[in-house]
């Protein structure tokens, strides 16, 4: 009876052992700490086509295939620096608090130069982990970088909302 018992518990802690292992490799926390801590290109995490959907909303229909195209890739610039602005010249490292899971959803709580952060992230066709949004000290950037656009395109419209920035890059 005892040795079956035994063999039970090693079984359970090799269990245990797996699933923690694969989760422990799987949390995206893992490699929002990597990006942040080893100062990592962050472009090549982000979902630039889905954040400029996401933040464009109901506005993206009145841009042209090009447009949108043109909008993606100065976007893109446009989250490499602001990241480099706050990631790259902070001095700490980012104290990772926590992850919750909705679906194939993440959203990655963390600490980083006394600022609250979330990184959200969502699983793609390849199952690899990309942000699409960002949170910083209660700040949504994807709601303010919506904010701004769509102001400025109901003011100007698609093709000088572009103009302006492409200026500002």
């Amino acid at each position: 009876m005892q040795r079956k018992s035994k063999k039970v518990k090693v079984i359970g802690w090799l269990f245990a052992f797996l699933v923690t292992s694969s989760y422990a490799v799987d949390d995206p926390k893992y490699l929002v700490r990597d990006i942040i801590n080893e100062r990592k290109d962050i472009i090549s995490y982000v979902d630039t086509n889905k954040m400029a959907r996401i933040i464009l909303g109901k506005k993206r229909n009145s841009f042209s295939k090009e447009q949108m195209q043109e909008f993606v890739d100065m976007f893109e610039v446009v989250i490499a620096q602001s990241y480099n602005r706050f990631i790259l010249n902070s001095k700490r490292k980012i104290d990772l608090l926590s992850t919750e899971y909705s679906g194939s959803i993440a959203v990655v709580s963390g600490r980083l130069d006394g600022l609250n952060v979330k990184f959200m992230l969502y699983l793609d066709k390849q199952q690899e982990w990309k942000i699409y949004n960002l949170v910083i000290d209660g700040i949504n950037y994807g709601i303010l970088y919506r904010t701004i656009y769509k102001e400025s395109i109901e003011m100007c419209g698609v093709e000088e909302f572009l103009l302006k920035l492409r200026k500002k890059l």
